[in-house]
Order: C-alpha cells, then sequence, then structure tokens
C-alpha cells in the first residue's frame, strides 16, 4: 500500500488517497451530462471571452471537461471571482491564469462555491477555469467582478436632454411594462471607459450580428454586461409560449451611448420598438401565435455602450370544461 499526500496552496485542500494493487477492473459509468451553451469552450484557444463584470448561470461542468473563459483586464484592474455551487452534487475547482496560462490564483477547497480575489494586476487578457476535483460533475454560476481605478465613481444623474428619433411602428406592441427585472440606475459603477473599449469587438456572444446568427438565448433569460460596437447589432433567439405576454429590456447608461431595442418575428418582421433617450429600453407583445422571437439592440446614430439584457415570458393559464 502507497499513500501519497497532496497540497494545493491558496484556499487549500488536502487530500490522502490510498492505491491498493487489484486483478479486477471497473468500468467507468457513462456520463449523461448535457453540456451549457457556451462549448466549446474546454481550453485556453475555445475560451469564451466575456466583457468586463459578469454574472452567467446555468454552466455545466461534465466528466473531464473544463470550462474556459477569457477577460481583458485594464490597468491595476482587481479581478473578483466566485463560483457558485452545492459540493453535495459535486466538488468544483477555479483557477485563474495569465496570458502564457500560469497559475495566478487558484481555488481548490472541499466546501460549497471557490473565490479568487486578486489585484492589482497588470494589463492584458487573463483566463479563468472552472474544472471538477477528480473527475467530478455539477452545475454551477459564474460571478465575476472587474474593478478598474480609471472607472468614473457612481453617480446617479437626471438629465433634461431631448433626443429625436423617429419611431418605428409598433403594430400594437405595448413599449412600457413595469416588471422591473434589470435596474434602471444611472450609475457607471462597472461600465468600461471608452479608452478601455478601443478594442469594440466582442462580447460573450461573438457572432450574433444579424438576425440568421442570431445568439439563442432560451436556457437563460438574464445577461449583463453585453456590448454594442459602432454600427454592429447584437441579435438574439428566444422561444416563448404561444399567446404568451413577453417583455424584453436592456438597462445601461445612455450618457455613454443611447441604445435602441426592436423585437421580431422570426422572419424578421418588426413587432415593436423602444427609441427612447432614456436609460432603459422595455418592449412588450402578447397574443401572438407563434412562439419564437428574434430581438435587436443597436446603437443610435452609431453609438457604441455595454448593457444588461432580459426578457421574461408570462404563460397563459389553461383549463379544461368538462360537460
Amino acid at each position: 500500500t502507497t499513500t501519497t499526500s497532496t497540497t494545493t496552496s491558496t484556499n487549500t485542500r488536502t487530500t490522502t488517497s490510498t492505491i491498493q494493487a487489484s486483478s479486477s477492473t471497473t468500468m467507468a459509468t457513462p456520463s449523461n451530462c448535457i453540456d451549457d451553451l457556451f462549448e466549446d469552450n474546454d481550453d485556453f484557444l475555445t475560451a469564451t471571452k466575456i466583457v468586463g463584470s459578469t454574472n452567467i448561470n446555468n454552466l455545466q461542468i461534465c466528466t473531464n471537461n473544463d470550462d474556459y473563459f477569457s477577460i481583458d483586464v485594464c490597468p491595476q484592474g482587481q479581478l473578483d471571482i466566485a463560483v457558485f455551487f452545492s459540493t453535495m452534487d459535486g466538488d468544483l475547482d477555479a483557477g485563474l491564469y495569465n496570458a502564457d496560462e500560469s497559475v495566478v490564483q487558484l481555488s481548490t477547497t472541499s466546501s460549497d462555491n471557490e473565490q479568487i480575489s486578486v489585484g492589482p494586476l497588470k494589463k492584458g487578457t487573463y483566463f479563468i477555469r472552472v474544472f471538477g476535483y477528480n473527475r467530478q460533475e455539477n452545475s454551477y454560476t459564474l460571478d465575476v467582478t472587474l474593478s478598474c481605478p480609471s472607472l468614473p465613481s457612481s453617480t446617479t444623474t437626471t438629465t433634461s436632454t431631448t433626443t429625436t428619433k423617429t419611431m418605428s411602428p409598433t403594430n400594437g406592441a405595448t413599449t412600457s411594462a413595469n416588471v422591473g427585472t434589470i435596474a434602471t440606475s444611472t450609475s457607471t459603477q462597472g461600465m468600461i471607459p471608452s479608452s478601455f473599449a478601443a478594442d469594440c469587438s466582442n462580447d460573450v456572444f461573438v457572432r450574433n450580428h444579424a438576425i440568421l446568427v442570431a445568439a439563442n438565448i432560451s436556457r437563460i433569460s438574464h445577461y449583463e454586461n453585453l456590448i454594442i460596437c459602432t454600427n454592429v447589432d447584437d441579435w438574439f433567439k428566444f422561444d416563448a409560449c404561444p399567446y404568451g405576454t413577453v417583455t424584453v429590456m436592456i438597462s445601461f447608461n445612455n450618457l455613454l451611448g443611447d441604445l435602441d431595442l426592436s423585437i421580431h418575428e422570426k422572419n424578421g418582421f418588426e413587432l415593436g420598438a423602444s427609441v427612447s433617450s432614456n436609460d432603459m429600453e422595455q418592449i412588450t407583445v402578447s397574443g401572438r401565435p407563434f412562439s419564437e422571437y428574434r430581438v435587436r439592440v443597436y446603437g443610435f446614430n452609431g453609438a457604441e455602450n455595454t448593457y444588461d439584457l432580459a426578457y421574461i415570458v408570462d404563460c397563459p393559464t389553461t383549463s379544461t370544461t368538462t360537460t
């Protein structure tokens, strides 16, 4: 019998295992694990790009299938990373790596959740790795907070600026529904300064700039820190229930760039648009017999900005009458 002891620094887990010789062979049980929508992001080369502070739900680690994310960090930036899960369902670990793929910090406890906090960091691209301890599987939520010293302090500003724009026909769509899923504060905390956003290229969805390649967001209904670049639209698609009520919202700081919103049928026919000069655009449509929608987010007059996106689907209740 040989006993080995391995210790991992920075939030360490100490594991003692006993290896015994055996003539028997154990067959691995096939996994029924279903990957999340960001696959394949199983190594540094295929890492999913995230922009700024981000919270992503319903992620999944399968056996021997790590998840990698990349993020561009500002000079002297602070990264706070949290991976939320229940270790009873599978023990996950996390690591932060620099552009050379060298370890910056690991979090490998045997308790619920893993956390990494490090800074100030040099400007550059960093990688977040989430992986199962000893081939374990589990679902998780990834929360990333990027703090940059050049970011403006959080303020709330009231403006009386009036912008004239042309409102597209809404065909009966309502553009004001009080659901409040996304905060409408004009806080600038967490926004990327224009000097840092000069590389305005990709957010977590990198090829969704036309209706035919709309990003599927049917499994997750809330995204943060998406980005619109000059004259580049973002398109999304999701499934709802026939004759349901659908509300779509985006939230952003209008002072940093005015964004607009429209909702469409699968064939591109516009059902409604919200084109105000406020910090939030919102559209509600209801009573449609189909269940597939397309959403377009775009900058007014070439504006750029980061934004949050959410949608709510309210399905009608059905009743059966027996005679």
